[in-house]
């Protein structure tokens, strides 16, 4: 069975911009480079190059991969966590810089709609 998934070529293109090359991920994740940039190309991957990742380059369990591809939803129990560290820090802010964090994520979520329409 392959799976296509851009959530993972999107957080794959992140750990280029932070220095990773290709050969490296591939080399930790032992697949081939060619996978790799089928994988940044949002190309289906098989279950086999979706574990390795998991295993040797994330080091994540394999659920926890998929849920990264998107090809599993969040855990709930995961999702309110977040969010209640979230409020947390949020609260501690000043309004200001409350307001600022306001701005970048709306920034970010109307960037992404964009890249998603095309």
């Amino acid at each position: 069975m392959e799976i296509v998934t851009t959530e993972l070529a999107k957080r794959l293109e992140q750990e280029l911009r932070e220095g990773w090359s290709r050969s490296e991920i591939a080399r930790k994740s032992k697949v081939s480079e060619g996978t790799i940039r089928n994988a940044l190309e949002g190309k289906p991957l098989s279950r086999e190059v979706l574990e390795r990742l998991a295993k040797f380059y994330f080091k994540v369990p394999v659920d926890q991969m998929y849920r990264m591809a998107g090809i599993l939803p969040p855990e709930p129990s995961q999702r309110a966590e977040v969010i209640r560290l979230i409020e947390l820090l949020f609260e501690k802010l000043p309004a200001s810089d409350q307001q600022e964090i306001v701005d970048i994520v709306r920034m970010k979520v109307e960037r992404r709609e964009k890249e998603q329409t095309g």
